[in-house]
C-alpha cells in the first residue's frame, strides 16, 4: 500500500467532519468567534434550519482586510502564540479551526470592519472567490449558505429542518446563559424566537433568561448559589428538589463561559440534594464556575464540549458545599423536604391443580398441529410464570437438553407487546383519556423539539397537543403511566435521532412497566402469553433480555449436590 499526502481540500474537508456536526455547530464557533470579539450585541438568523442559511452579525472588533483573507486558513488564530498559552485560555476558540471548517464546506460571505475601513470577503468551498470594499460599522457579519453541498454523504444523515431548528434554539438557550453579559438574538424564518440586552449585572441577567428560556422551573421556589474559594468561584441557581427529572436535562453548566459537559459537577450537585431526592432522579440547575486556567483542560474535544479537571475531588467538594449551604439556608438547616418511602410488595407462590389448562387455539404464529398439546401451568411466583415443558412453548425453544420447565418474566412480556404495537404505529391498548386535559409548559427549546416528535408520542398513547409556543395539552396517556409522569416521558423522548429514541421508548416502557408492579391473576398472566407468542420474535424484550428461559433438568439436579 503506497503512501502518499492528502491534498489541501480533503484535509480541511476531514477537519470540518470533526469540528462541524451540523447547523448548530456553525452557531456554536461564530457565535463564540463573536464573544472572543468583545462584542456586546450579536444576532442570528436561521433560515431552514440553517441548511440554506445562517448570518452571524456582531459589533466586535471587526477584521482588516489582511486578517480577513488569514481567518479562513487553516489554524490561523489570534488567541495563542505558543504551546505555553494552552495552559492559560480565556477565549472561547484558539485553535484556528471554525472559519476554515465551515468554509470548506459551505457558500461562506464575510463582511467586517476594521476601524472605519470595510471589507466583503465571497469564499466557496475554502476558496477565496472575490474580496472587495464594503460598508459597515464595527463588528462582523458572517453568512454560511449551502451548508454541507460539496459533502452530500454528510448531509444525506443529517435531521430533519424542524428538528435542525430545534437543535439550534437548544444551543442558543445554553449560549444566552452562558454570556449573560452580552446580548443575544435568535431569528427563525424572520421570525424572533427571543431577545436580550446586555446587563452587568450578571446573577439577576441569569436568574432572568432563565425564568424566560427554561419554563416554570426556575421560577418559583430556587435556591440561589454563591460561594468563592482561592482559585474558585461558583454562582448559580438550583431549583427546587420538587422541580427535578429523570435525565439531565435540565442542568445548565459553564466553565469560564464555556458550554461544557462535566460529570463531577452533575455528581457534586446531586450529592447535595442527598435524601431530597430519589435516587433516580436529577436535579435542575444553571451554574457558572470560574476557575483558574491552568486548573483546566479544555484542548480534549474537537468541539471543546469537553473539559478535565487536575483537581478533581476538590473540585467536586467545593461544588457540593456550595449547594448544601444553598439548600440549607432556604429549608431551616434541615436534611430533607419529606420523607422518601420505598414500599415493597410480598408476593406468594401459588400452585395450579393439575386439572386446569388452557389450549393455544387463538395463536395464529403456529401451525394448528403446534397446539394439540396444552400449556400446563405450574406456578406463579411475583411476575414470573413457571410453565410444564410439554407445551407449545417448546416449539420456538431451540435446546436438545431435557427441559424441566420453562419460565416467563411477565414484565418483559408487556413491555414487548407494548413495543411491538407502537412499532406497527397503533396506540397501545389501554390509552386512557383524562377527565381533566392537563397542560404542560415546557423551554423554548424543548417545546420546539417536542413538536418534531409528536407523532411518536402519540403512537406510545400519549395524545398531546401544542398550544401557544411553548405550551401542550395532554388529553390522554398510555395505561401503564401515571399522569405525573407525563412531563417526564416527553423530556426524555427528546433526546438522540429516530433510531436512539426507539431504543430509549424501548428502555421506558420495560422500566414503566417494572415500576407499575401490577400483580398478575392466572388469568391476565395466560392473556400476555397468548399475545407475545403471536409476536415474531417471543424470546426477547426489547432491551435484548429474555423473556422466556428454560430450566433444565441438569439444573435442578445441581441444585440438590
Amino acid at each position: 500500500m503506497k503512501i502518499r499526502t492528502l491534498d489541501e481540500q480533503t484535509i480541511n474537508q476531514i477537519a470540518a467532519g470533526e469540528v462541524i456536526e451540523n447547523p448548530a455547530s456553525v452557531v456554536k464557533e461564530l457565535v463564540e468567534n463573536a464573544v472572543d470579539a468583545r462584542a456586546s450585541q450579536i444576532k442570528v438568523e436561521i433560515l431552514s434550519g440553517g441548511f440554506q442559511s445562517i448570518t452571524v452579525s456582531d459589533n466586535g472588533s471587526g477584521m482588516s482586510r489582511d486578517d480577513a483573507l488569514l481567518c479562513f486558513t487553516h489554524h490561523a488564530t489570534s488567541k495563542i502564540q505558543k504551546v505555553e498559552d494552552l495552559s492559560y485560555l480565556s477565549t472561547m476558540g484558539f485553535r484556528g479551526e471554525a472559519l476554515s471548517s465551515i468554509a470548506a464546506i459551505s457558500k461562506v460571505t464575510l463582511i467586517t470592519s476594521y476601524a472605519s475601513v470595510g471589507v466583503k470577503l465571497e469564499v466557496e468551498a475554502g476558496r477565496v472567490l472575490s474580496i472587495d470594499p464594503a460598508p459597515r460599522v464595527k463588528g462582523s457579519s458572517v453568512e454560511v449558505r449551502s451548508l454541507f453541498y460539496n459533502v452530500p454523504a454528510r448531509k444525506k444523515f443529517q435531521k430533519s429542518v424542524s428538528a435542525s431548528s430545534a437543535e439550534i434554539t437548544k444551543l442558543m438557550t445554553f449560549l444566552s446563559l452562558a454570556y449573560p453579559e452580552t446580548g443575544l438574538s435568535l431569528w427563525h424564518q424572520d421570525k424572533r424566537v427571543f431577545d436580550f440586552c446586555a446587563s452587568e449585572n450578571r446573577q439577576e441577567e441569569i436568574l432572568m433568561r432563565a425564568k424566560t428560556l427554561l419554563s416554570n422551573d426556575f421560577v418559583e421556589d430556587i435556591h440561589t448559589i454563591a460561594h468563592k474559594q482561592e482559585s474558585f468561584e461558583v454562582m448559580g441557581f438550583v431549583a427546587s428538589p420538587l422541580k427535578v427529572r429523570v435525565n439531565r436535562s435540565g442542568q445548565y453548566l459553564f466553565v469560564n463561559r464555556r458550554v461544557v459537559v462535566c460529570p463531577i459537577f452533575s455528581y457534586a450537585v446531586r450529592d447535595a440534594f442527598s435524601t431530597r431526592i430519589e435516587k433516580d432522579r436529577h436535579p435542575l440547575f444553571v451554574l457558572h464556575c470560574t476557575i483558574a486556567p491552568h486548573l483546566i483542560d479544555v484542548n480534549v474535544h474537537p468541539q471543546k464540549k469537553e473539559i478535565r479537571l487536575k483537581e478533581e475531588k476538590y473540585t467536586k467538594n467545593l461544588i457540593q458545599l456550595a449547594v448544601e449551604k444553598a439548600l440549607e439556608k432556604r429549608s431551616g438547616n434541615q436534611t430533607g423536604l419529606m420523607p422518601i418511602s420505598y414500599g415493597h410488595q410480598e408476593t406468594s407462590f401459588w400452585i395450579k391443580e393439575p386439572s386446569a389448562h388452557i389450549l393455544c387455539e387463538s395463536l395464529p404464529k403456529f401451525k394448528q398441529e403446534s397446539f394439540i398439546d396444552a400449556i400446563e401451568i405450574i406456578g406463579l411466583f411475583s411476575h414470573y410464570l413457571f410453565l410444564h415443558p410439554q407445551s407449545a412453548l417448546l416449539k420456538i425453544i431451540d435446546t436438545k437438553e431435557t427441559i424441566a420447565m420453562i419460565g416467563i418474566d411477565l414484565y418483559a412480556a408487556e413491555s414487548k407487546i407494548l413495543f411491538d404495537k407502537m412499532r406497527k404505529n397503533q396506540e397501545p391498548k389501554g390509552s386512557q383519556a383524562l377527565l381533566l386535559p392537563d397542560t404542560i409548559v415546557f423551554s423554548k427549546a424543548e417545546s420546539e423539539g417536542i413538536l418534531c416528535i409528536l407523532d411518536e408520542l402519540h403512537q406510545l398513547g400519549l395524545r398531546v397537543y401544542p398550544i401557544g409556543k411553548t405550551a401542550f395539552l395532554v388529553e390522554a396517556i398510555p395505561a401503564f403511566m401515571k399522569q405525573d409522569q407525563v412531563r417526564d416521558l416527553m423530556l426524555e423522548c427528546l433526546q438522540g435521532n429516530k433510531e436512539e429514541r426507539n431504543r430509549r421508548y424501548a428502555a421506558i416502557l420495560c422500566r414503566w412497566v417494572r415500576k407499575n408492579k401490577q400483580p398478575f391473576s392466572q388469568d391476565r398472566a395466560l392473556r400476555l402469553v397468548e399475545q407475545l407468542l403471536c409476536l415474531p420474535d417471543p424470546l426477547f424484550c426489547p432491551l435484548g433480555k429474555r423473556i422466556i428461559s428454560c430450566i433444565t433438568k441438569v439444573q435442578i439436579d445441581d441444585w440438590f449436590k
